[in-house]
């Protein structure tokens, strides 16, 4: 620890890096001429640059989401779209939605574990032309994904692509 924010003792700073401390923090950089830029948004960065244009969304198509589901999830972008078809895949918000409304007024959604199922087939697919062997790719599914399936079954999404 070699520098503190202020003059009250506190949290040291270092360099997250392993590097020589720095000169100094915030305004009290030791540097007698800043740099004048800085400050304001990066010109590439913000929610304009995602939402239709994200490919994840293509995901969601070839996976066969209804286009009502699809222009909801474009709507509100598609981390938060996964959160809402989570909730809405739930036991608890079924049961609710049947209580408070006597049945679904919602277009027909496949559940969220479909969309996990897609990605594990993305993966294993993505393992095989790397030139992995089912056992292997089985070994990679059952330690990175935490899903224990036979070999069978991969060979079958294998041959499928």
């Amino acid at each position: 620890m070699t520098e503190n924010r202020n003059s009250t003792p506190g949290i040291a700073q270092m360099d997250m890096f392993g590097g020589p401390p720095s000169p100094g923090v915030g305004a009290r950089h030791t540097d007698p001429d800043p740099s004048g830029r800085g400050g304001g948004y990066q010109d590439d960065c913000g929610s304009q640059n995602f939402g239709r244009d994200d490919p994840r969304f293509e995901e969601l198509k070839r996976m066969g989401l209804p286009r009502a589901w699809l222009m909801v999830a474009q709507c509100i972008g598609f981390d938060q779209w996964l959160e809402v078809w989570r909730m809405l895949s739930s036991a608890d918000f079924d049961s609710w939605i049947r209580r408070e409304t006597g049945g679904t007024r919602m277009p027909q959604l496949r559940p969220y574990d479909a969309y996990l199922r897609f990605q594990r087939n993305r993966y294993i697919e993505g393992l095989a032309e790397r030139g992995m062997k089912a056992s292997e790719i089985q070994r990679a599914v059952a330690r990175n994904l935490r899903e224990p399936l036979v070999e069978k079954h991969i060979r079958k999404i294998m041959e499928k692509r």
